[in-house]
């Protein structure tokens, strides 16, 4: 074994995976989506011996668990240490970064395994210890793989080894092993079967075979259903819970009832891989295709969240591993990386951005620094996510056509990723590295800066713009100065062209500081930042007011501003929106920035 280890290390290049060393453990220090509080949380009511009730003892003490019982089985095993420690004693999210990072760990570890197998993988097509090295790397570098578990720190790892572990299996003949790893799987993400069906249809064309193996397949999960079946916190909380049905909504409608295309294709997909015979010699090849096909049936073809496409990364790296023209491949990983990160954060602002340094080690610094002066999605500016949607798509659809084995290696000899190792080494540093330099860029500024006024959540819009209504708000300065302003507007989904001009003025109707932008530059449903022609002095404490006036607004060229919930009475404080000199129960969504000197 330790010969074995020794020739590996002899065949790999150090220097690119200390690198990638570096880059996953900054990541994995600083960041972190809350998710995995609530499952290692809620893990911890197996090791206090609440079995039977585990569901209603969490519904209680967290709220509803999600997930088959596999996953908090997981990751109670894995927090013995914790729990025998005392760092943690009953079901809770409020944990220290020890216990955060704890969790984070053990679903890291899970990342390496996978990585073994891909090499593994590697080696069963008779790849060298040296390119089978430089195909797991493929992997474990992968932007959308480093995003995924590193920066979003969700568990989707899990079913993503089991299924690597089946895939594993499956090459090697091993048909009970495949069987078993893919039962562990679906029982932790339902995707695991529509990745079994298709590899199963295509190996098996015996009918009763296939019903039986099916049932083998899906007995895991019936138990452990069974033995929850009489807890409604667990019907509600599993059955319930309906995350993943937008993946379905992809239609046609014929008048009376929408065709599922994601269900059709993927039905297609199945006979294809029943009716199709595969040469012993190819099946490889059509393995790694069929892979790739799915892979842009369940997130090309429908709406998805971040931390789930981890679950196609294995399907793409061994499709660029055993490309002929793999260089083309880590292009495109690249540019993924780029638009999927640069999607991601504006798609999901307010959580999976700048957010999830709150999740890091560094939390105790940052608390208050990250909903100031700028968020990522502000500092990108990106309008149109449907045209980043659907680039990623079209991606996704690319690697489906152009892994068909026509343009996969028949042999090792064939295999090309040796000759680009410089673009394996920097394909996931322009998504990451782009995510990295805009995330601590917004920390910077919001550590630079203080919210002197902030509404609360945004829960409608006011009328839209007229020329002869002002819109006023009226709040208490927080700052010694004040230099910025962001709006929350919607803008219909249209290029609005009139100019809209912003005064900061005392109670005495003085103006302070000004400036004018045009309607065309907000964003819909978001906010948008402006700053001042000047930062003005003012006093904490003090009232003053932020007024709006258009200038050439009609009623089809028009924006309207999102307002806060009604507040009661006595909690005005001074603090209101006035519409058409009218004063408002609530205020408009708005936050207003400046420095205390």
């Amino acid at each position: 074994m330790k010969e074995k280890i020794n020739n590996i290390l002899k065949n790999i290049n150090v220097v690119e995976w200390v690198l990638l060393a570096i880059v996953v453990s900054i990541c994995f220090v600083c960041f972190q989506f809350p998710d995995i509080l609530h499952t290692g949380g809620s893990s911890i009511t197996y090791l206090n011996g609440n079995i039977r009730n585990f569901y209603e003892v969490n519904k209680k003490a967290l709220g509803s668990d999600n997930y088959m019982p596999t996953t908090y089985i997981l990751f109670a095993v894995w927090n013995i240490l914790i729990r025998v420690l005392g760092l943690i004693k009953t079901p809770t999210m409020a944990v220290g970064a020890f216990v955060r990072m704890w969790y984070k760990l053990g679903t890291s570890i899970l990342y390496l395994a996978t990585t073994i197998l891909i090499y593994k993988i590697c080696k069963l097509r008779k790849l060298d210890t040296k390119t089978a090295a430089i195909g797991a790397f493929i992997f474990a570098s992968s932007p959308v793989g480093i995003f995924s578990q590193f920066i979003f720190g969700q568990y989707d790892i899990i079913t993503t080894f089991f299924i690597v572990l089946g895939i594993y299996y499956y090459l090697q003949k091993k048909e009970k092993g495949f069987i078993a790893a893919f039962a562990v799987a679906v029982t932790c993400k339902y995707f695991a079967l529509l990745v079994f069906i298709p590899l199963l249809l295509l190996r098996e064309k015996n009918v009763w075979k296939i019903i039986k193996k099916v049932f083998a397949f899906g007995s895991l999960f019936i138990v452990e259903t069974l033995f929850y079946i009489g807890s409604e916190a667990f019907k509600e909380g599993v059955f319930g819970f309906g995350a993943t049905g937008y993946v379905f909504k992809l239609g046609l409608n014929n008048g009376y009832r929408t065709v599922s295309l994601f269900m059709m294709a993927w039905i297609i997909l199945c006979a294809f891989s029943y009716f199709k015979e595969v040469d012993e010699k190819e099946e490889f090849e059509w393995i790694i295709y069929i892979l790739n096909i799915l892979s842009f049936i369940m997130f090309g073809m429908s709406y998805w969240h971040p931390q789930w496409l981890l679950m196609a990364v294995p399907f793409w790296s061994l499709g660029l591993i055993f490309h002929k023209k793999s260089n083309i491949f880590m292009l495109l990983d690249a540019l993924f990386g780029v638009v999927y990160i640069a999607f991601t954060v504006t798609a999901w602002y307010g959580s999976v951005d700048q957010h999830m340094f709150y999740g890091g080690i560094f939390r105790k610094y940052v608390e208050g620094c990250l909903q100031g002066k700028t968020s990522m999605a502000e500092l990108l500016g990106i309008t149109d996510l449907d045209m980043l949607f659907s680039i990623l798509a079209s991606l996704m659809l690319v690697y489906a056509i152009f892994t068909h084995p026509k343009y996969l290696a028949k042999d090792e000899k064939e295999v090309m990723i040796e000759n680009n190792k410089g673009l394996a080494q920097l394909r996931y540093l322009p998504g990451i590295g782009f995510f990295l330099i805009v995330a601590f860029t917004c920390l910077y500024m919001n550590m630079t800066s203080v919210v002197t006024f902030e509404s609360g959540d945004s829960v409608n819009i006011i009328q839209t713009m007229d020329d002869s209504i002002v819109i006023e708000q009226k709040f208490l300065a927080d700052s010694d100065t004040i230099d910025e302003f962001s709006i929350k507007t919607a803008t219909y989904d249209r290029k609005n062209n009139f100019e809209i001009k912003a005064y900061l003025m005392d109670l005495d109707g003085n103006i302070l500081t000004e400036t004018q932008f045009n309607a065309s530059s907000l964003k819909d449903n978001a906010y948008k930042r402006f700053a001042f022609d000047k930062k003005v002095k003012v006093e904490i404490g003090q009232p003053y007011i932020l007024k709006f006036v258009s200038e050439g607004a009609t009623d089809t060229n028009t924006i309207s501003f999102y307002r806060g919930a009604d507040k009661a009475e006595d909690n005005l404080n001074m603090e209101y929106a006035i519409i058409g000199n009218n004063e408002q129960p609530y205020d408009i969504s708005v936050r207003i920035f400046g420095d205390k000197e």
